[in-house]
């Protein structure tokens, strides 16, 4: 059996510089670089440009924690599926109660919760 992982004592610097652009909020460039991750971050350039069904379709791949079904509740929300919303961010919130001050910061999430 040939085995395709390499691990490595090296940082990927490559990533490190796209959360570098992500934080800046240069989306457009940190998507570029972290398109190939397909994890949270990536979900979050995603997210930052509107492209919300990609983002959900990443974050439907990832482990579940607070964080990817708080940012799932976001994508859901934003694209107008919101039961499917309110269930992630239910399930968000019982995995980590910071969630619910957090949703008040989010207008998708704070007029979603508001209007159910």
């Amino acid at each position: 059996m040939i085995c395709d992982t390499i691990h490595t004592a090296e940082p990927d610097t490559l990533y490190a510089r796209g959360v570098t652009l992500l934080q800046q909020r240069r989306y457009t460039e940190a998507e570029r670089i972290l398109s190939g991750y397909k994890d949270r971050n990536t979900a979050v350039a995603l997210l930052s440009l509107g492209r919300n069904r990609q983002a959900y379709d990443i974050l439907c791949t990832l482990p579940r924690s607070a964080v990817t079904e708080y940012l799932t509740a976001i994508a859901l929300a934003r694209l107008e599926r919101r039961t499917e919303a309110i269930s992630a961010f239910e399930r968000a919130a019982a995995l980590d109660e910071r969630m619910r001050y957090r949703a008040g910061l989010d207008p998708e999430l704070n007029d979603l919760l508001k209007n159910r």
